[in-house]
């Protein structure tokens, strides 16, 4: 709310709290240790060090599918909303929300590093206590283990900005807008002055939102994936991108992130293996048709394509397909025994537990398949298109880097020590970032370490 540096800091019930300075300290390069999966979690006072090192081998993972309690409910929409939300893929390389798009492509179209010279990416810096959550305007931001939020220079590491807010869970950015989702409420922060004066929330009776998963298109916040409880309201949720305004509401119990495509919000109801999706108008949260016995289903979307990632049945007796539609809602093609990773307008990569497998948009045949060894995990986040490249992150934080028109094998970047989880895997401004813990603690992997790799 202070335009000399400083944050309004609230707690969740809206009551002012303690002001403080915050300082931007240039850090010093320290050696890397460790970092977390994709959730990440708290940093003492970060520390950056920046280290070269050389490209090793892979083994490669990704992070666990949320699995939502199942809770009845009735699709109903509320009111109507301003103008139509634009699914648009940024033509600059950033990474501004979870899934880099609205339509959940984990594709950096922008990123401009050749195959030519992919095989020069190098370990460039390395920050202790953190995880890398968005990168956008030029600023990278990162989660500490005590979840509050940094702003670094996406280049070298050096911290400009520390925020006071605790409690962060993610992260988006839109125009001059940083959305700090604290679960019971998503703050809109000011990139420039850190003020934020407003805030998205509801409850109903003694009962709060659980927010999750942030998505921003065009004027519009979509939310709704989040922890379920007996105080918990569940719901997926619209909210105006500008002022924070609830615009609509479907109650349920969400099992995806919310995905743009084609003027429809795609939202997966239900519990781990069984559901239905919602294909709802983005604008008016009216339900235009709702797609039962999916399974759970996590959406996304490139060019013309809608894939649903599909995990069903129950137990250790699950399936995983990709479902293929057009934006008009027509069955195109079925990939089994894979799952979305990432995808391009003209080719999706699915995931399977030992490969990666490229597949035709236009009907699914295959293109090219390469195995990756160590590949275990099959959870969005894994796999990140970075322009002409597509990369896949290991257990260890190996990343293999692939050609993403053949397949070819370039390199594979690796952390200073090999890690025992690995995640957050994004891509901007030039450069590859995730975040690695290297040694378990008893039953809890010590706080993560955010490496940064460019030419």
């Amino acid at each position: 709310m202070l335009a000399d540096g400083r944050e309004d800091t609230r707690d969740d019930t809206g009551s002012p709290a303690a002001l403080q300075t915050i300082t931007a300290p240039t850090a010093t390069l320290p050696a890397a240790t460790e970092t977390p999966t994709v959730t990440a979690t708290s940093v003492a006072s970060p520390t950056t060090a920046a280290t070269a090192t050389k490209l090793p081998s892979p083994t490669i993972t990704a992070t666990p599918r949320p699995r939502p309690t199942p809770i009845a409910r009735r699709p109903t929409a509320t009111q109507p909303a301003p103008p139509s939300p634009a699914p648009a893929v940024s033509a600059v390389d950033e990474w501004p929300m979870v899934g880099h798009d609205a339509g959940q492509s984990f594709a950096n179209l922008a990123w401009d590093v050749s195959p030519e010279a992919a095989p020069r990416l190098r370990l460039r810096w390395v920050l202790a206590d953190a995880a890398p959550a968005i990168d956008s305007a030029g600023t990278l931001y990162a989660l500490t283990s005590s979840r509050k939020v940094v702003a670094l220079n996406p280049r070298t590491g050096v911290m400009r900005h520390r925020y006071l807010s605790v409690g962060v869970q993610g992260l988006a950015h839109a125009g001059r807008l940083v959305y700090f989702n604290l679960g019971t409420e998503i703050r809109y922060v000011d990139d420039r002055t850190a003020a934020w004066n407003h805030t998205a929330s509801a409850k109903a009776g003694n009962q709060v939102a659980a927010f999750n998963a942030v998505v921003v298109g065009g004027h519009f916040l979509y939310t709704g994936v989040g922890t379920q409880s007996a105080g918990t309201l569940s719901r997926a949720y619209a909210f105006d991108a500008d002022t924070g305004k609830l615009l609509w509401s479907l109650p349920g119990s969400p099992s995806s992130v919310p995905c743009l495509a084609g003027g429809s919000i795609y939202v997966s109801f239900g519990s781990y293996g069984s559901g239905d999706t919602d294909v709802v108008d983005a604008v008016t949260g009216t339900v235009r048709r709702v797609l039962r016995g999916r399974g759970t289903a996590q959406w996304h979307a490139a060019g013309t394509r809608v894939y649903a990632s599909v995990l069903a049945g129950s137990g250790n007796n699950l399936t995983a397909s990709v479902r293929a539609y057009s934006l008009a809602g027509k069955l195109l093609w079925v990939g089994h025994d894979l799952l979305f990773g990432a995808a391009l307008p003209n080719r999706m990569f699915g995931v399977t537990p030992t490969a990666i497998d490229a597949r035709s948009a236009l009907d699914g045949h295959r293109l090219w398949r390469r195995s990756i060894p160590g590949l275990h995990a099959i959870a969005p986040g894994s796999v990140a298109v970075a322009g002409s490249l597509v990369l896949v992150q290991a257990q260890s934080g190996d990343i293999t880097i692939l050609d993403a028109a053949n397949g070819h094998i370039l390199g594979v970047l690796a952390p200073p020590a090999p890690g025992v989880s690995a995640g957050s895997l994004i891509v901007g401004d030039h450069m590859i970032y995730e975040s690695v813990s290297t040694r378990a603690v008893g039953a809890a992997h010590t706080s993560p370490e955010l490496l940064a790799f460019g030419l």
